[in-house]
């Protein structure tokens, strides 16, 4: 029988606890166990002290510098680092508040400054309620008592729109991107952007941030000195239906207080949202080839000497012809087309829809390129921007920031897309072809008001004194840009 092992007990050597470290907090004194403690820019403070700022950057709350930031409220910022703005009280005796960055809130200016004064206000209905008045001229706020505002107009100033890419479906729906509605074009859902382009004006960030266009420079215009460089060319992004048109309301009222325009400038619109095959190219083709003459006739006469708004070139349409099928027909029109618009080129595996126009997206920049047309085919026709994106471009209509004059054009336009696309034996049966028979195919119920305003715009420029009216085409009634009338008032009127 084999005894039973006795376990022997190992003795543990007792380890003696090192008292933790103490630290001073830097700003209350404190006596912090380190593990307690976290370090900062202006040294150690106590972790119940600790607050951040939107850059996730740490400070102690016990710091006098350090206040809650007056536009993101659940951070905080240094006010040695940060701008002061006005957030209320009076212009006498103003509260004041913190933030990192001011852009987007409106300035004050005034005829004498205090270092007590704030020159950004949080918003403008605080600068409304405390009686300041806002110069359209650079978008400034001032006390009409003691400050008289330039009334000199400035340049414009770039800016990009907003990241739509990013947005949330209610800021889609906000800025005209999306629309559960298409109403006021009678069920006609191509995508629209504008180009508005202006002589002078100026922006100011506050009223650009809120709105769905950029702006960019335009070597083609001129200010009435004839200086480039100073009115900037206002570019929408992408709207659709009524939501679409409501936030362009938005865009022409403001421009309409700010910018001005003269004969150098002018509205495109681009439609989008379409399958340009190569049927759709060919109907497209003929009937603005049928229509241009007549469109002309709705412009100021100057229109049709624009470089930058050229006629197109015409091509003979026969579609009877009994050896060739309708198929073999548009092929041979649409090689007809894509010829003249890639400047000489046939279609090829480099050369084609899914690549660059082979002189490049703006072609160079030369107006005696079909890209200078009052239509332009080019980005129906090529990938300029390598995102498979394609639009036709209308670059016909005159200056103007008038919401119902650019309403109106934009409902022409897609009234004529759309007998393009819906209506192609109307179009390859007929060579004569009115924008009355255009519209009465296009809007069934709203087709007579266009046509009015069609004959309308006809009048007022084939007669001797078409100087004058197109002076009168570029005034801007300002009194009129600043009410506030809705869409459906200003719709069909």
């Amino acid at each position: 029988m084999v005894a039973k092992k006795s376990k022997v007990k190992k003795s543990v050597p007792k380890v003696k606890k090192v008292p933790e470290k103490i630290v001073i907090d830097c700003f209350t004194g404190e006596k912090v166990n380190l593990s307690d403690s976290v370090s900062v820019s202006t040294g150690i403070i106590h972790k119940k002290y600790l607050v951040k700022d939107i850059y996730n950057n740490s400070f102690s709350i016990k710091d006098s510098n350090v206040v809650i930031d007056c536009v993101n409220k659940t951070y905080y910022v240094d006010k040695r680092n940060s701008q002061r703005i006005m957030i209320g009280g009076t212009l006498d005796n103003q509260e004041h508040g913190y933030t990192y960055n001011a852009y987007g809130f409106p300035h004050i200016k005034y005829q004498k400054t205090s270092r007590t004064d704030a020159n950004v206000i949080i918003s403008e209905e605080l600068a409304i309620e405390i009686g300041l008045k806002e110069s359209v001229y650079d978008g400034c706020y001032y006390d009409p008592k003691g400050f008289n505002p330039s009334t000199s107009p400035i340049k414009y100033a770039k800016f990009d729109g907003p990241a739509i890419n990013r947005a949330s479906k209610q800021d889609l729906i906000k800025f005209g991107v999306m629309s559960p509605t298409h109403l006021i074009s009678e069920g006609k859902k191509y995508s629209f952007g504008i180009e508005l382009e202006t002589s002078g004006g100026y922006v100011p960030d506050y009223i650009a941030k809120d709105l769905n266009m950029s702006c960019v420079f335009d070597g083609s215009i001129r200010d009435n000195n004839g200086n480039k460089g100073v009115g900037g060319e206002y570019v929408t992004g992408v709207l659709r239906g009524d939501n679409g048109l409501r936030h362009l309301y938005k865009i022409t009222n403001e421009l309409s207080k700010r910018c001005s325009i003269n004969n150098t400038c002018s509205v495109h619109v681009h439609l989008g949202g379409l399958d340009f095959n190569k049927e759709l190219i060919v109907m497209l083709w003929k009937i603005n080839q049928l229509l241009e003459a007549e469109l002309y006739s709705m412009m100021p006469k100057s229109r049709m000497s624009r470089e930058h708004c050229r006629g197109m070139k015409h091509i003979k349409f026969d579609f009877n012809k009994k050896d060739m099928s309708y198929t073999m027909l548009i092929d041979k029109y649409y090689d007809q087309i894509f010829k003249i618009i890639s400047l000489g080129k046939s279609p090829s595996k480099t050369v084609n829809k899914k690549y660059n126009h082979p002189a490049g997206h703006s072609c160079g920049y030369d107006t005696k390129t079909p890209r200078y047309w009052w239509i332009n085919f080019v980005p129906a026709m090529f990938n300029l921007k390598g995102e498979d994106s394609y639009t036709i471009e209308y670059r016909m209509h005159s200056a103007s920031l008038n919401f119902t004059k650019i309403k109106n054009w934009i409902l022409i336009v897609k009234g004529i897309t759309h007998v393009a696309e819906n209506h192609k034996n109307f179009i390859i049966n007929n060579d004569k072809i009115t924008l009355a028979d255009v519209m009465k195919l296009s809007y069934p119920s709203k087709g007579d008001y266009l046509i009015r305003y069609i004959e309308e715009r006809k009048s007022i420029f084939n007669t001797p004194n078409d100087y004058m009216s197109e002076r009168a085409e570029y005034i801007i009634n300002r009194d009129i840009a600043n009410t506030s009338k809705t869409l459906k008032e200003t719709s069909w009127d």
